[in-house]
């Protein structure tokens, strides 16, 4: 738990450390009944008496702040990298707090989108997800009995418990189509295929009379990579799982090897690796932790069509069972480091006019002007008449600077940033967090808002950067948010700091300057 008020850990909870779950007969105790999910670290540094500039942040002391001349070093021994897949919300908040606080600056390279493609794995599948009896060679998985992935995505065992014996419940439809982290997979239904729903391959541990090859199976496509939904078995280290055998339509060849605690990872036992993500995760009869995991493989030759894929397996201790094959062409697409091509107008308040030739229309109640900005409140705002061009920006890729500081919380349900009329910017009372009101692709409302909240009396800057596909918010220079929404698409009739439409939607704050300028399309 944290033991320090140190800004370097401001943010983190002891709740964000907690790796744990409680059982509902935990009662009143904190630590009866609770199972740990991952573990917090392995070893910690000597924080005794004589360690003079050290500082424990942490107890156990898993992050110790130590002054190093003008710097400061954080030593982090907390494991958050292996908790990611028991507590991946834990996890990456705790490890993103902390890059935070030391004051890393986030880049974010251009995110590529991807037509995709399936692989038919029906002929060659020989095991279903539930299995009946353990060692006959038949029935699903691992051929391990009860210890199955019988409540993948549906229940296959059709009773209310999963038993077999369990009472009968209302049949499910089997998903053939499905994401895991964005990327679709064809899954095959057992009941349309035989009973046959993955290829699960034996093992050199344990005899098994499972399948140790495949044929060649049917490609007839470019990829520039390939996506595997696949999991191990038995495998306690790291060692290969599954040789794969790339064979291209002019006769040339390629392969890799699936690495175990690298590429995949067992199932029974879900954790984080270097070269592969968790697609799904949940439980069965004996574990409440099972899952399946997904592996990218960059085709080294993407010009030529692949022909067949050949898989050998059961070459090392690990049972490896392969799910589905995704093929994937990249597309690249905008990452919001868009171009700026005009600068529309400039509101450096408090000079006369906001330092732009826009018309003013004096207002009833008039914002108060202070050292470095205009003060609203208690219904004040200014208000300004969009010129020809400001009226149809926000059908174009656009861009909107907000800097200002609020001073206390919104009068009514939220406060006025800024309100063009054909979207706007608030700032909700309840949270304190920004709001941007605006439309989907459907044409009706859409909501977003920044992660962290403003705090009262500390300026802040915002940055909204709209490219017609995507919405980007910078915070402070730092990307905070993104949201998949196309432009408003309405013509701007006002531009207005300080109130939104409704009652007492005041902002109670300082302006200091704003800025609207348009994107290179």
């Amino acid at each position: 738990m944290p033991v320090s008020s140190d800004p370097l850990i401001s943010g983190i909870s002891a709740f964000d450390l907690a790796w744990y779950r409680r059982s509902y007969m935990s009662g009143n105790s904190l630590f009866q009944n609770i199972t740990p999910y991952a573990k917090s670290g392995s070893w910690v540094l000597n924080t005794g008496f004589y360690t003079g500039i050290a500082e424990k942040l942490t107890s156990p002391a898993f992050l110790v702040k130590i002054k190093s001349g003008k710097g400061t070093i954080l030593f982090d021994t907390l494991a958050w990298e292996n908790a990611t897949a028991k507590e991946p919300q834990k996890a990456m908040r705790t490890a993103s707090v902390l890059l935070t606080n030391l004051g890393t600056e986030f880049r974010f390279s251009p995110k590529t989108s991807c037509r995709y493609d399936f692989i038919d794995l029906r002929g060659f599948a020989n095991m279903a997800f539930m299995d009946r009896k353990k060692g006959d060679g038949v029935g699903g998985w691992t051929d391990d009995g009860r210890i199955d992935m019988r409540f993948f995505l549906i229940n296959h065992a059709g009773t209310g418990n999963g038993e077999e014996d369990g009472m009968a419940v209302d049949e499910e439809k089997f998903p053939e189509n499905m994401r895991f982290q964005e990327v679709p997979f064809r899954l095959i239904d057992p009941k349309k295929n035989h009973g046959k729903a993955v290829l699960s391959f034996g093992s050199a541990k344990l005899p098994s009379i499972r399948m140790r090859e495949t044929g060649e199976i049917p490609v007839g496509k470019k990829a520039d990579l390939l996506w595997l939904l696949h999991a191990t078995g038995w495998g306690g280290g790291k060692m290969t799982a599954a040789q794969y055998e790339i064979t291209y339509a002019d006769g040339s060849k390629t392969g890799f090897p699936v690495v175990n605690f690298v590429d995949v990872g067992d199932w029974f036992n879900m954790q984080q690796y270097s070269n592969c993500k968790i697609a799904w995760s949940g439980r069965n009869l004996v574990s409440p932790s099972v899952g399946i995991y997904m592996m990218p493989w960059k085709n080294p030759h993407p010009d030529k069509v692949i022909k067949t894929i050949r898989i050998r397996a059961g070459i090392s201790d690990c049972a490896y069972i392969l799910v589905a094959i995704t093929t994937a062409i990249e597309e690249k697409e905008s990452s919001g480091a868009a171009v700026r091509e005009k600068t529309y107008a400039v509101f450096d308040f408090p000079k006369a006019n906001a330092g732009n030739t826009l018309r003013e229309i004096k207002q009833k109640k008039c914002p108060e002007t202070v050292k470095d900005g205009i003060r609203t409140g208690k219904g004040s705002c200014v208000f300004y008449i969009p010129d020809p061009e400001i009226k149809e920006m926000f059908k174009k890729p656009f861009g909107i600077i907000l800097d200002f500081t609020a001073t206390e919380k919104p009068d009514g349900y939220c406060g006025g940033i800024f309100e063009p009329g054909a979207f706007r910017i608030t700032l909700n009372r309840s949270s304190m967090k920004l709001v941007v009101e605006t439309f989907g692709k459907d044409g009706k409302r859409a909501y977003f808002s920044s992660r962290e909240p403003v705090l009262p009396g500390k300026r802040v800057k915002f940055e909204l950067i709209a490219d017609g596909k995507k919405m980007f918010l910078y915070r402070d220079g730092k990307l905070d948010t993104i949201q998949e929404l196309p432009l408003p698409m309405k013509e701007a009739n006002r531009l207005r700091f300080g109130v939104a439409g409704g009652k007492e939607y005041n902002f109670n704050g300082i302006f200091h300057r704003a800025e609207l300028y348009k994107l290179a399309e």
